[in-house]
């Protein structure tokens, strides 16, 4: 993602793509382990910010209250993405325009950020965009953007919401990024030509001027016909050729001296030996005139081509055979002699051999040429492919370098954020006042308080041991068990146990789970409890002693109206046993007679509301006592927390009723 800011998309993106995953996928932790994000900025405010993951309570207004609960912890002032959300995110400092891009990306988010830059950077920016995604991957941009120039390079996924897929087949765009400049060699070479010394500068102007006066006229070709240097005056041999301007000896070359210099050439070629050619006329600027030239091979050392050398000379006593006169007129010369006609035939059975030569050796060199050709284009086509593999591992060396740097800069960050938690847990566990022992699923003990090591016998090396292989000081057989049973149910258990100096402790045994709710082990704390349970014993058996003694009847009810006591003056009043009432519930008691759907009510109301029963009149007819008028009272008791049960008074009102009415 680039243009990150403060992180709003980033973490935006990833909390929908969890969300995604955790329908299509069983297994959570895949999910989270499946997403990275990469988010980058220029600004390293922003990235502190975007890092941290806090934002105002104006920020997250429009989130629904699930999502906050489900991703979010409420700070003061604000909200912070949980752990596992920024876990997902990397955040680092890149330039778009310049730095290496990332490589294999399934999204690229670059939204409202081309807006902000020219066309000049656009066009740098996009290619960069592209070669960061893989094949077929999406880049997502602002409402305002497009892709300019770069349109056939991406399929259209969503005209709307400006989401573009990258062409499977579409050529790797030149992109604009590189590795620190380097020193030019020419620059170095232009140095160096400004050190040289005067007396050398001396030595080359003498050979210009000896070269330019006494060289006779001559060239210096390679192979490929290409004039590399001249040599004194060779005006009258070669001449510029009309439009563009060129150094091939077949355009520059007087007309009549082509083929037999291409003759020369090809023959020194074979034979790496000098070539002599006498007598070929030209087309000169003063008419036709014939000429002499050496072919000679030259010799250099470490050289990727041959080169020769071509000397021209006039030919020794021999006339013009036409020529201009003066105020252009042509001037006629004399018929040729017998002698001269042989000559010329001879010349021309000699030109006819030269020629039937030359055709026989261009075919085989034409062969050889097109072979050579098709060799070479298959030659630059490797060449051209490897560059492009070498410059694409190039870039994606340089990509893994960045990815490895921000991954490098993160870690470090997280290392440490985990020793300040490390430090704040290990400060936490050593001041805490509860004994605390922390044990894996296979019951190795993690870690434990200070106050741990006396109850459960515990030494610092202990950390490792399994739970089972401990003596704690407590009067307990089957503490592995208990905790066992925690980690396999997902649920706490308690219990209270008994110290070996005879003290009491309430024993918390909770599950040990993970951001992703998965069970790793368990927490053991035990809770001081002598005190509690001594002056509960003392309240139960102070509310047993004045039940007893009460002369009224009175029933103990559990949360379920189920009869858990009754003291003996129910018993005389009611004339029944203990085996008659108690665990019965009170509405079967007898043959049903405190079965009275207002009292029921009443009843079933005291225990969830904590409300009270006051002076309630009931009238029933009893078999073996008789009609008879009570007033009931019923009072909610918790003498132990989370274990409520109700006080019932009944309160015989018979012989007052009788007496009244009389």
């Amino acid at each position: 993602m680039a243009g990150c800011s403060t992180g709003e998309e980033a973490y935006s993106i990833a909390i929908t793509l969890l969300e995604y995953m955790w329908v299509h996928s069983r297994n959570i932790s895949q999910a989270t382990t499946a997403i990275q994000i990469f988010a980058t900025d220029i600004s390293d405010t922003a990235l502190d910010r975007a890092r941290t993951g806090v934002y105002t309570e104006a920020a997250v207004a429009k989130i629904s209250a699930e999502r906050l609960k489900r991703f979010f912890v409420r700070l003061d002032g604000g909200f912070q993405i949980n752990r596992s959300i920024r876990d997902m995110c990397i955040f680092a400092k890149q330039n778009l325009v310049k730095d290496p891009p990332f490589s294999n990306m399934d999204l690229v988010s670059c939204r409202n950020l081309l807006i902000y830059l020219g066309p000049v950077l656009q066009r740098r920016a996009i290619p960069t965009l592209h070669y960061a995604l893989k094949p077929s991957g999406y880049l997502m941009l602002g409402a305002s953007e497009n892709l300019g120039g770069f349109a056939d390079h991406f399929g259209q996924v969503a005209k709307k919401d400006k989401i573009y897929q990258k062409r499977k087949n579409s050529r790797r765009l030149t992109t604009y990024f590189s590795s620190a400049d380097y020193p030019s060699g020419l620059g170095a070479a232009k140095r160096a030509r400004g050190l040289q010394t005067t007396p050398l500068v001396v030595e080359r102007e003498a050979q210009r001027l000896l070269v330019s006066r006494f060289v006779p006229a001559s060239i210096v070709v390679n192979d490929q016909m290409e004039i590399m240097q001249f040599q004194g005056k060779t005006g009258a041999y070669l001449e510029p050729p009309a439009g563009q301007p060129s150094f091939s000896v077949a355009k520059m070359a007087r007309e009549g001296l082509l083929v037999d210099l291409r003759a020369a050439l090809n023959t020194a070629r074979k034979t790496n030996a000098t070539v002599r050619k006498q007598g070929v006329e030209i087309q000169s600027e003063g008419g036709t005139r014939a000429v002499d030239f050496d072919v000679v091979p030259l010799r250099v050392p470490l050289a990727q081509e041959r080169f020769y050398i071509v000397v021209f000379q006039d030919a020794v006593g021999e006339p013009a055979l036409e020529g201009a006169g003066k105020g252009g007129k042509t001037v006629k010369v004399a018929r040729p002699t017998t002698g001269e006609i042989d000559l010329l035939k001879r010349e021309t059975n000699q030109l006819r051999e030269q020629l039937r030569s030359l055709i026989q050796e261009h075919e085989t060199i034409a062969e050889e040429f097109r072979s050579a050709h098709e060799e070479a284009l298959s030659a630059n086509e490797e060449l051209q492919s490897t560059n492009e593999e070498l410059e694409t591992a190039k870039e994606e060396l340089q990509s893994t370098n960045e990815e490895l740097t921000t991954l490098n800069e993160e870690m470090q960050n997280r290392n440490a954020e985990l020793g300040s938690a490390n430090n704040d847990l290990l400060n936490l566990l050593g001041h805490v006042d509860v004994p605390v022992v922390m044990v894996s699923n296979d019951l190795r003990i993690r870690r434990f308080t200070p106050l741990a090591q006396k109850l459960l016998n515990l030494l610092p090396g202990d950390i490792g041991r399994r739970l089972g292989e401990i003596r704690p000081n407590l009067d307990m057989e089957d503490l592995e068990g208990l905790v066992r049973e925690a980690i396999r149910c997902g649920a706490p258990r308690e219990r209270q146990v008994r110290t070996n100096e005879g003290g009491w402790q309430l024993l918390h045994v909770r599950p040990y789970t993970t951001w992703d709710n998965r069970i790793e082990g368990a927490v053991i704390t035990l809770q001081d409890v002598d005190v509690l349970k001594r002056t509960l014993d003392q309240t139960r058996e102070y509310a047993d002693t004045i039940v007893e003694s009460a002369r009224e009847a009175i029933l103990v009810l559990n949360a379920g109206l189920q009869v858990t006591g009754a003291n003996p003056a129910f018993y005389r009043a009611f004339e029944v046993t203990s085996e008659e009432t108690e665990g019965r519930p009170i509405y079967e008691l007898g043959n049903g007679q405190w079965n009275i759907p207002k009292l029921r009510d009443l009843l079933e109301e005291i225990v969830p509301r904590n409300s009270r029963v006051d002076d309630f009149e009931m009238s029933h007819e009893f078999p073996h006592l008789g009609s008879r008028q009570m007033l009931l009272n019923a009072r909610r008791v918790e003498l132990q927390p989370g274990h409520p049960f109700i006080l019932l008074a009944i309160e015989d009102v018979t012989q007052k009723s009788r007496e009244g009415a009389a």
